[in-house]
């Protein structure tokens, strides 16, 4: 993924979110209120955005070909949108779990808080989005126009001859 730097958070928030990166310490932070701050914060993205899409897949399907096949239409969407000048952050973190859980696929010691947080997601998303039941939402893309990518998001990558050489016999 990317560094937390890419975020545009304040170097307060980037300490506690890299903080937060332990579950026990992240149940410790949310006593002390960072959940509130985190919510504020994604409210205020998602209001600031030009749009909200929502993928779902297929939820009785135990091949999982839909999941597959719903990642490679998101990001077909996510490359479109970018060649048109849009941004795009994915908010997988509320989607993804949904449908592991409707696969009965959450690890056995899965905070119950946590999953009764995950079956209200759903219910939300499946109200405003008009999402059938035998579906599930796997991605959430938020999007909206930019004038120009900041310099910080750009991952940086190995040259190519770095990583890989073809030798001719």
């Amino acid at each position: 993924g990317l560094p937390l730097s890419t975020l545009g958070a304040t170097p307060l928030e980037l300490t506690f979110m890299s903080m937060g990166r332990s579950f026990t310490v992240q149940k410790i932070l949310n006593f002390m209120g960072s959940n509130i701050i985190a919510k504020m914060r994604a409210a205020h993205l998602i209001k600031k955005s030009s749009a909200l899409v929502c993928f779902s897949a297929q939820t009785i399907n135990p091949a999982h070909t839909s999941l597959v096949s719903v990642g490679r239409r998101a990001m077909r969407a996510w490359l479109l949108l970018n060649s048109s000048g849009y941004g795009v952050q994915p908010l997988t973190l509320a989607t993804l779990p949904l449908y592991a859980m409707q696969q009965n696929h959450l690890p056995e010691d899965f905070d119950k808080a946590q999953a009764q947080k995950i079956s209200s997601i759903k219910k939300t998303l499946d109200a405003r989005f008009n999402i059938s039941p035998k579906f599930s939402p796997v991605w959430l893309l938020r999007t909206g126009s930019i004038a120009h990518l900041p310099a910080a998001p750009r991952a940086p990558r190995l040259n190519l001859e770095e990583v890989y050489s073809v030798e001719l016999k």
